[in-house]
């Protein structure tokens, strides 16, 4: 599995210290990020496969990787700093 962590620095790099920040302060937030790493390689590894017959399948992956890089990113954005 991809470390969760670094797909987050990939996907917002310009937020690297708050992820790092937000992954040492709260367990939920670490927990989203390993359910974001999980669904990208599923869905990755989904749409690689030459003739894929799952289109439900990656629909489904598609939507809640969506939905959680949502809501990482808005806990990003709504981070202060203590």
């Amino acid at each position: 599995m991809t470390d969760p962590m670094q797909k987050m620095v990939e996907q917002f790099p310009d937020k690297t210290d708050v992820i790092r920040q937000l992954r040492d302060a709260n367990s939920d937030f670490e927990n989203l990020c390993q359910e974001y790493a999980i669904v990208s390689d599923r869905l990755d590894a989904l749409t690689e496969a030459k003739g894929s017959d799952e289109p439900a399948r990656v629909r489904a992956l598609r939507e809640r990787r969506i939905a959680l890089e949502e809501e990482i990113l808005t806990r990003i954005e709504g981070h202060n700093p203590v």
